[in-house]
């Protein structure tokens, strides 16, 4: 009774113009204090920063399936809106099918009493899949999966984001895509890979191939001689050689000084070389050590 009274008093009091309206001013159950704008200030400063444009955006489209209250925040437009930020899994075709099915979906969800009770769209989900009508709606039903996993496939970016800057370092700044990838993955799924026993993964690897057996087989040097003449040629270039090679050695032996010359030698040498290895080479040849 005295706090209509006082209501009264204060309408009155606004009318006649004996008192202003403002923020916090005229308040039935409390004084005004000070400090309460610049904390609501800094409050909503925070709040800002925390959740920029695009996430809140994201968390109203999410919030227009919610069953609360019986679907009382849907919205066809914000859930056609999250639609459009997946371009592959909605099409321009997959829009119009999502955009028909919203209307029969909702109507038929808030009167079915099944629906009633639902808070939340991991609960909703569960549902739809229970009585099948996943797939009366298939749209809708990936929508709502997409809603699910966002905020898990976003703390799921943000662990491997931050484990990059372990994995690739000052020190191993230039590694390739391929192994960051392959490092990503252990470190991320850490805790999967230490329920791998040891003994498996060294198994594993030891089952490999070889690096041998991977590479590509070699082809063998053709060569414009038959096979079949290696072994005799290689017999012919050898003796040539034996031959030029001991006759070297006489002649040093048996001629003077004044009569040798470096040109000579060196010439001898030479020939001799080169008969000795291709008889060399012929002899690895016909005998299939060298293909």
């Amino acid at each position: 009774m005295v706090r209509e009274m006082q209501a009264e008093q204060v309408v009155e009091a606004l009318e006649m113009g004996e008192i202003k309206s403002g923020s916090g001013l005229n308040q039935e159950l409390g004084l005004k204090r000070p400090d309460d704008t610049p904390v609501n200030d800094l409050q909503l400063g925070e709040l800002n920063n925390r959740f920029d444009k695009v996430n809140t955006e994201l968390l109203i489209c999410m919030a227009c399936l919610n069953p609360r209250d019986g679907f009382s925040s849907f919205d066809k437009k914000k859930v056609l809106q999250l639609a459009t930020l997946y371009p592959s899994e909605f099409s321009s075709v997959g829009l119009m099918a999502l955009e028909c099915q919203l209307d029969i979906f909702i109507e038929n969800m808030r009167k079915d009493v099944k629906f009633r009770d639902l808070n939340d769209l991991g609960s909703l989900s569960m549902m739809l899949v229970e009585i099948k009508k996943h797939v009366t709606y298939p749209a809708i039903y990936l929508i709502i999966k997409l809603m699910l996993i966002l905020p898990v496939t976003t703390a799921s970016v943000e662990r491997v984001f931050s484990g990059m800057t372990y994995v690739k370092n000052r020190l191993r700044n230039s590694m390739g895509d391929q192994l960051l990838n392959n490092c990503l993955v252990t470190f991320v799924e850490k805790d999967m890979f230490l329920q791998i026993p040891d003994d498996d993964v060294i198994n594993r690897f030891q089952k490999m191939k070889t690096a041998d057996s991977i590479a590509p087989s070699v082809k063998p040097i053709s060569s414009p001689v038959p096979e079949a003449w290696y072994p005799t040629l290689s017999v012919l270039m050898l003796a040539i050689g034996l031959i030029i090679t001991a006759s070297f050695f006489i002649y040093e032996a048996t001629s003077s000084r004044k009569n040798r010359s470096l040109a000579k030698e060196l010439s001898t040498g030479a020939v001799a070389s080169v008969f000795l290895g291709f008889g060399s080479l012929f002899l690895l040849l016909s005998s299939g050590i060298y293909v």
